[in-house]
């Protein structure tokens, strides 16, 4: 079935601000099978950044605002050969120019992998980043991990908080974010709010009746725009009340292999001199790694656009279903794992029972403990 994603702007002024928005950037290994194949997102950067985003630049190129949620570090320490322990969600530090060249303006690093390294390692991201005039939000354990960030052009004034709402990140309760979003909110003539959330539901087709319950309230309190991520999956955007909330904007580049992980969109925003905002989604997808625009003729079943999502999420059956969609992922990655035992070198499976025996050892403490 063809279902039309778009919600026709009023007008084409450039006086708008045209924001867009994508989701989960991860430029260094995440995947058994880039591991198995040796074939991964940093030999692609090492040869050409340009080369993945080519297709897709025109359209980030001509943005006001470019936002994307970065969900690696960025460090000197990367090694792209050593695939016996490979840096996992760490991406080398060239991987800064595919970031640069594709225009990006803000990055959230609010999310439950920028820790996985420590705070040297954020420190160097964000070293990295500066020197390429790449803002950044809401850096864990920093001094401005709470302060907005405002950009200033056509008259406008259009803000950006971001949080962490995940397990294995700085949690923050829902009541701060209610306060800053009042004491920022003056500032501002759009407040845009990034939120990392979803944790326990990632690779969903759509948001937990609770997000959505929070999604309205940060709306109510004042909030203008959410930019979701976390689930991996393209979920639906939200018209609430003339605001938009984008509960998850799916995989920008990221090295998963499912379809629904490699199938995502860009999210554009428009608005006008009356901060009233327009939207529509130009759907993208990952073809070896490289990131192209959907064809037409390619039925479009989850980049929806609507007015009412709650009439789509049953509380009863949602668990059930997360729960079941998470057991089927981890099976799909145990079983890769076991087929291709053979391609992984010895290190990486020493490697791999050590860290697996850690996490196993950290669940059991916490059962203990409770």
């Amino acid at each position: 079935m063809k279902v039309s994603v778009e919600i026709k702007f009023s007008d084409n002024n450039s006086d708008d601000v045209r924001i867009l928005a994508v989701g989960d950037i991860m430029l260094g290994i995440s995947s058994l099978r880039a591991i198995a194949e040796k074939n991964t997102l940093p030999m692609y950067i090492k040869k050409s950044p340009l080369y993945l985003i080519e297709d897709v630049l025109p359209i980030l190129e001509n943005s006001d605002i470019l936002f994307g949620n970065l969900e690696c570090v960025l460090s000197k320490d990367f090694d792209y050969n050593d695939f016996d322990n490979p840096k996992l969600i760490m991406a080398p530090k060239e991987a800064v120019s595919l970031l640069k060249e594709s225009n990006f303006s803000i990055l959230n690093l609010a999310n439950n992998h920028i820790l996985d390294y420590g705070d040297e390692k954020v420190c160097e991201t964000i070293s990295i980043l500066e020197q390429c005039n790449i803002r950044y939000l809401a850096a864990p354990n920093t001094i401005s991990e709470y302060d907005i960030q405002i950009f200033k052009l056509k008259n406008k004034k259009i803000g950006f908080l971001g949080y962490n709402l995940c397990d294995q990140g700085k949690k923050h309760q829902i009541s701060e974010i209610f306060n800053s979003i009042k004491s920022n909110k003056k500032l501002v003539d759009i407040l845009i709010i990034s939120l990392h959330w979803g944790w326990g539901y990632e690779h969903n087709s759509y948001p937990s009746s609770d997000q959505i319950s929070l999604g309205h309230e940060l709306i109510d309190k004042g909030a203008d725009i959410i930019l979701g991520h976390h689930s991996h999956v393209f979920q639906p955007i939200e018209i609430y009340n003339g605001k938009v909330i984008a509960y998850s904007l799916g995989n920008f580049i990221f090295d998963m292999w499912r379809i629904e992980n490699k199938v995502s969109g860009i999210l554009e925003i428009r608005v006008n001199s009356k901060n009233n905002l327009s939207v529509k989604v130009l759907e993208t997808e990952q073809s070896e790694y490289k990131l192209k625009f959907k064809s037409e003729d390619i039925n479009n079943i989850r980049g929806l656009v609507l007015n009412n999502l709650e009439d789509k999420v049953c509380p009863d059956s949602y668990e059930a279903c997360a729960l079941k969609i998470k057991k089927t992922h981890n099976k799909e990655i145990i079983l890769y794992y076991l087929l291709n035992f053979y391609k992984f070198s010895i290190g990486f499976h020493c490697h791999n029972i050590i860290r697996w025996g850690s996490k196993f050892s950290d669940k059991l403490c916490k059962i203990h403990r409770k």
